[in-house]
């Protein structure tokens, strides 16, 4: 069977070892893009592997290639999950594979419509069912959220289309333990975030506040609460760093940080002299080479999220938490994973009386959320002007 894979760059090589161990044969496309021509048109082994990128440049090609193909495999099908976004929409026009497979440990992280993405890749005709699941008579995808009491329905249509592992039936990965470390800020950075803050509330107190310039003001007070010196540059202010360091020294073994502002890795990576350190963030050229030094301390950015299997280490800790529990768990997934032989132990640095305890208390209902669509309750949360003014307070 001939099989197409689009998979993220990082997992290339881990989808090429496993394909060998069934004695099997596969190609990575790479290169320029008269090298990649030629690899599209000579390749004849049964496996072929691309990154999601290459959709948008050679378009043509792969269009071609799938229509040889007799099963298509998307891996972190997340990343179609905007339906509008031109690689999903690229990705959907493959023609020709019989089988289809959309593989994600995180099938939905916001909002349901996102599984509608995903399903209209799978087939098309499961859409009727969908909508009609979601007591849904009209074509507008942004209107599905307005139906509550459809999640029941929902979780009886993807029970026939989904294959679910939950880490309950997974008894050879190892245990995981969530620790909130509650940092207090103090002196200047308390000041200024208190100043943010104020300035914030302001902003949000007109009913038809810009949700942009809301959410730009969220992501300055996040930074805030975790340095200074993301905002001045000569400040040396972080009640989190000072957590960090002495977490670090105290735990004496391999640890994986993960930050999303890569200013804030790089200032974490400046206060971490005395350790090996390694590296990964978007512009990162080689991650195996990367993964495979003898590091101490692992600091990634969102771009170490997926695809990276780090069971050497089994300390992860947030230094703030992502929006989503759906990040949250891939960010654990990196250490607890079969063939980790200790509990994961994951610390999330949350600073006292701040937004990260706000933004802690959203991901528990977005957790729910996932469970109310994959399971079952009655609930969604959404991102509108009355959660934004929650979150600040």
């Amino acid at each position: 069977m001939r099989t197409l894979i689009i998979a993220p760059k990082a997992t290339h090589k881990q989808w090429r070892n496993y394909i060998i161990e069934f004695n099997k044969e596969a190609t990575i496309i790479t290169g320029t893009k008269p090298q990649r021509i030629k690899q599209y048109i000579e390749n004849s082994t049964q496996y072929t592997i691309i990154n999601p990128e290459k959709i948008l440049f050679d378009h043509h090609e792969i269009y071609f290639l799938a229509k040889k193909c007799d099963c298509l495999i998307i891996d972190e099908a997340q990343r179609i999950k905007n339906a509008n976004a031109q690689r999903s929409q690229k990705i959907k026009t493959l023609k020709g594979p019989k089988y289809r497979w959309a593989l994600t440990g995180t099938p939905m992280e916001n909002r349901v419509e996102e599984l509608y993405s995903i399903l209209e890749f799978l087939d098309p005709k499961i859409i009727d069912e969908f909508m009609n699941g979601c007591f849904y008579f009209g074509r507008k995808r942004s209107q599905l959220s307005m139906f509550k009491e459809r999640f029941s329905r929902i979780h009886r249509i993807l029970d026939k289309y989904m294959l679910r592992r939950v880490f309950a039936d997974c008894p050879e990965l190892p245990k995981a333990t969530y620790n909130n470390y509650y940092v207090s800020l103090e002196g200047t950075q308390l000041e200024k975030y208190r100043e943010f803050e104020t300035e914030a509330q302001v902003y949000v107190q007109n009913n038809q506040f810009n949700i942009l310039g809301a959410l730009a003001r969220i992501t300055r007070l996040r930074q805030c609460a975790n340095s200074l010196q993301l905002f001045h540059p000569l400040s040396t202010e972080s009640s989190k760093i000072d957590e960090l360091l002495m977490i670090v020294d105290g735990l004496g073994e391999k640890v994986v940080i993960f930050s999303e502002f890569k200013k804030m890795c790089d200032i974490i990576i400046d206060n971490l002299s005395g350790y090996t350190i390694s590296y990964i963030h978007g512009g990162t050229k080689n991650v195996e080479v990367e993964k495979k030094r003898n590091w101490d301390v692992m600091v990634c950015t969102k771009s170490g999220e997926e695809g990276l299997n780090l069971q050497q280490a089994h300390h992860v800790i947030n230094f703030e938490l992502p929006w989503n529990p759906a990040r949250m768990t891939q960010r654990t997934g990196r250490c607890r994973r079969i063939g980790q032989s200790d509990p994961v132990n994951v610390i999330n640095l949350i600073g006292d009386g701040t937004i990260d305890e706000r933004i802690l208390n959203t991901i528990y209902h977005k957790q729910r959320l996932f469970d109310e669509t994959i399971g079952i309750h009655d609930e969604e949360v959404t991102m509108n002007r009355t959660t934004i003014r929650g979150l600040i307070g």
